[in-house]
C-alpha cells in the first residue's frame, strides 16, 4: 500500500489560512505584522523577519504534519536560535542553563518566555571557537548527553538565514524550513526510542566511520538500494515481496558480514535515526508544496524570497525513487538507506510508524518481520 499525500479540503484550507495568514505575510520584508505590535520601549531584539519564519516553521508544522507522522504536529522543543541580533532561546522545557537571561517576548508564538546570552555559547556550555562560529552551520538537534548535561532538556541549535548566507550556504526560506523540521524531529525521536536501544554504545559515530568512508563498501550499498528501488516501483504486493524479501535481504546481510556485530547494530540506530528524520524534512516539503500549489493560497501572500515549495509541488514519490542509491564517501550513507526503508514501510506496513522505534534492529529487523508473515 502506498504513502498516501493528502491534499487539504477547501475547510482546512481556511484553516490553514487563520492559522498562518499573519506570521507568513511579508516573512522576510521588514514589516510589521499585526500578532505583535511592541511599543517602542519594549520593542524586540529579534527582527521581524525572523520572528515571521520561526512563526511560520511551527504553524506549518501544526498544520500538515499529521499526514506524515501523527503526534509530530503537536510536538514543540526548545530552539536557541543564532542571529546578528543574539543568540536566542524559545520554548525553554525548564530552567536554562545560567548564560541565558530572561528578556522581554520577542513575538515567538510558541514560546512562553525567552531568553538570550551576553556572548555565543556552544551547547556544551563553552564559548564557540572562531571556526565554529564563523564556518560552520549550525543545525543540529542535542540531547541532554550530547550537550554533556549542559541543556537539562534536548534542544536545537540553529542558524538564522542570515548566518547561513554569511557562510556561503545560500538557502532559501523553504530549505531553511525543510531542515527545521528535520532537526526539530531529532528531539521527537527522544520520545519515541526504547532507552535500552540507544545507549551510548550504539550511537558511538565512530562504530561504522570507517564503513562510511569506504568507497569498496558504499558499492555494496548502492547494489542493496537497487534492489529497493526496484521494490519500491512494483505495482503488485506479491512481486514486492519476493524482491525484498529474497535479494534485499540476502544482499543485505551478506553486506553485514563484512561487519562487526557492533558497526552492524549502530548503523541501524542511524538508518532509523537519519533516515526517517529526512523522511519528515520530504514528505512536510511535499505537504507543503501542495498546500501552496492552491491560487487561493498562494495569491494571498506575497512573500520576499519564499518560493512556496514550488519545487515540492512538482514531485511525487516517485521521484525520489531514482536517487536512492545516490552516495559518496562525503555523504553517509544511511541518510538514503533509511530514507528508502521509510518509504517501503509505507507501502507494505502502514502501522510501521508505532513500533519501528521500539523494535531491536528498528528498520531493518520491521521489514524482517514483514517478511516471516
Amino acid at each position: 500500500m502506498g504513502l498516501l499525500i493528502y491534499i487539504l479540503p477547501p475547510k482546512k484550507f481556511f484553516i490553514f489560512l487563520r492559522i498562518i495568514g499573519v506570521s507568513i505575510i511579508l516573512l522576510l520584508s521588514g514589516c510589521s505584522t499585526s500578532t505583535f505590535t511592541p511599543s517602542e520601549s519594549n520593542r524586540p531584539l529579534l527582527s521581524q523577519r525572523n520572528r515571521n519564519i520561526l512563526n511560520l516553521a511551527v504553524d506549518l508544522q501544526h498544520t500538515i504534519a499529521q499526514n506524515v507522522w501523527p503526534g509530530f504536529e503537536g510536538f514543540q522543543t526548545a530552539v536557541v536560535f543564532l542571529s546578528p541580533e543574539g543568540q536566542f532561546l524559545f520554548n525553554s522545557q525548564g530552567n536554562p542553563p545560567l548564560e541565558y537571561k530572561a528578556i522581554g517576548r520577542q513575538g515567538i508564538k510558541w514560546s512562553n518566555k525567552d531568553y538570550k546570552t551576553d556572548t555565543w555559547i556552544a551547547p556544551d556550555g563553552k564559548p564557540f571557537s572562531k571556526e565554529e562560529f564563523d564556518q560552520g552551520y549550525l543545525a543540529n538537534a542535542f540531547s541532554v548527553e550530547q550537550s554533556e548535561g549542559h541543556f537539562p532538556y534536548s534542544v536545537f541549535f540553529l542558524d538564522s538565514i542570515e548566518r547561513f548566507h554569511q557562510k556561503g550556504m545560500k538557502w532559501s526560506p523553504d530549505d531553511w524550513l525543510s531542515i527545521f523540521w528535520h532537526e526539530v524531529f531529532h528531539n521527537f525521536q527522544d520520545s519515541l526510542y526504547a532507552p535500552e536501544l540507544v545507549v551510548s554504545e550504539i550511537t558511538n559515530f565512530a562504530n561504522i566511520k570507517p564503513y562510511v568512508e569506504s568507497e569498496k563498501f558504499l558499492e555494496l550499498v548502492r547494489h542493496e538500494q537497487r534492489i529497493l528501488m526496484t521494490a519500491l516501483k512494483k505495482q503488485k504486493l506479491k512481486d514486492k515481496r519476493k524482491t525484498i524479501c529474497m535479494d534485499f535481504l540476502n544482499a543485505r546481510k551478506k553486506r553485514y558480514k563484512s561487519m562487526n556485530q557492533l558497526a552492524v547494530t549502530s548503523e541501524k540506530f542511524y538508518e532509523i535515526s537519519e533516515g526517517t528524520a529526512r523522511y519528515v524534512e520530504e514528505l512536510m516539503s511535499l505537504e507543503a508544496g501542495r498546500i501552496f500549489s492552491a491560487e487561493r493560497v498562494r495569491s494571498s501572500f506575497k512573500i520576499i524570497g519564499f518560493e512556496h515549495f514550488e519545487k515540492y509541488a512538482k514531485k511525487n514519490l516517485a521521484s525520489y525513487y531514482e536517487k536512492l542509491d545516490t552516495m559518496s564517501t562525503s555523504m553517509k550513507y544511511f541518510y538514503n538507506t533509511g530514507f528508502g526503508l521509510a518509504l517501503l514501510l509505507d507501502q507494505i506496513n502502514p502501522l510501521w510508524k508505532k513500533t519501528a522505534f521500539q523494535t531491536k534492529g528498528f528498520l531493518f529487523t520491521t521489514v524482517e518481520q514483514w517478511c516471516r508473515r
